[in-house]
């Protein structure tokens, strides 16, 4: 529940830096009941962000982070923030950001569909069978009060986790289907996309251990004599050469799934493979390239919207809808930093150890 806002607020201290957790314990059931639940803590771009969503982040802060040090303690050292202040900032953070989605999609008249709203009670129903001890959606939220989750807070940022996708839909459309193919590129461009096709001749057997000096050596001469085809192959047909040679010579794993290349952007990759890549226009194709992979003979290939991009998580995604999502991150980006906040009385400078005074 409530984990995809999860990488939302400010970054984390420097455990670099903080001081070793003193076990401190604290009453949160008291700290909460130091204000209402209504009670106005901060606006953003006019809309009320009440205490109990954000004491919510406040404890889940502490809870997923900072649990065990005194919130008194400075972070890194006499002068700095206070573990408090810092909690009590992440808290603030959270809240800006979850309310810049709510607040923007009402300024572009953007709202939930049917099914959106179907799926909403969907992750009722689902939360209710694993988290209410009597199957009931009282006991959801009863569960839910134990984590300091009102019902308020449980559908505010369900429903803006949904809303961020209606967003991006409004503005990119559909799998980024709005955006141009000349807008595409030029946001592939921005970020360093590539293509690339490659025939990988493994130096590893498949529990990952390298193979024996003979079995390598034999890789490394079988890579050489397929180089020396492609570059004595005639131009015009070196692509297609390239092909046939993949499909019946390369080792590569992911190959059934990424027939036509893998499109992707720094640090996807290994170091080896990218380099190699980028040197390469279009068209190119490289000498033998050696990684801890085995030797790769590459092939950059233009980049297409359709071109199916590889993830560092593993997951893929066409160019066009990948392109859309890092607009949108920008978009929301500027969102935040133009924000209008208002802190009500005494919450700017609010310090979560001030609850258990």
């Amino acid at each position: 529940i409530l984990s995809a806002l999860s990488g939302c607020g400010t970054e984390a201290p420097e455990e670099s830096a903080a001081p070793t957790a003193s076990g401190a314990e604290y009453d949160w059931e008291t700290g909460y009941a130091a204000y209402e639940p209504d009670t106005v803590v901060m606006r953003v771009n006019g809309e009320d962000v009440l205490w109990d969503e954000f004491f919510y982040w406040l404890y889940s802060t502490y809870a997923n982070g900072l649990a065990g040090y005194d919130l008194s303690d400075p972070i890194s050292g006499e002068g700095s923030m206070s573990f408090g202040q810092y909690a009590a900032m992440n808290a603030a953070g959270y809240c800006l950001e979850c309310h810049v989605i709510s607040s923007k999609a009402e300024e572009l008249g953007v709202t939930l569909t049917d099914g959106d709203r179907e799926m909403l009670e969907a992750q009722i129903e689902s939360d209710i069978e694993e988290y209410s001890a009597d199957g009931t959606r009282a006991g959801l939220f009863e569960y839910l009060a134990g984590l300091f989750v009102t019902e308020r807070v449980y559908e505010f940022i369900n429903s803006g986790m949904l809303l961020q996708n209606r967003l991006m839909s409004f503005l990119y459309g559909e799998d980024g289907s709005a955006l141009s193919d000349e807008e595409v590129a030029l946001t592939a461009e921005q970020y360093g996309f590539m293509t690339v096709k490659h025939i990988l001749l493994r130096t590893t057997d498949d529990s990952g251990e390298a193979l024996g000096e003979a079995a390598a050596s034999a890789k490394r001469e079988q890579a050489e004599e397929l180089l020396s085809e492609l570059e004595a192959a005639p131009e015009a047909g070196r692509e297609a050469l390239f092909d046939e040679m993949m499909a019946e010579y390369s080792e590569d794993p992911g190959l059934a799934n990424f027939p036509d290349g893998y499109c992707f952007t720094e640090g996807t990759m290994v170091t080896e493979f990218e380099d190699a890549a980028r040197a390469l226009e279009p068209g190119g194709i490289s000498g033998i390239v050696e990684s801890s992979n085995g030797y790769h003979i590459l092939l950059r290939e233009s980049l297409s919207p359709d071109d199916m991009v590889l993830l560092s998580t593993g997951d893929s995604y066409t160019l066009r809808y990948t392109c859309a999502v890092l607009r949108f991150n920008a978009d929301y980006s500027d969102w935040v930093e133009s924000a209008s906040v208002e802190y009500a009385g005494g919450f700017e400078s609010f310090d979560a150890a001030s609850l258990f005074e």
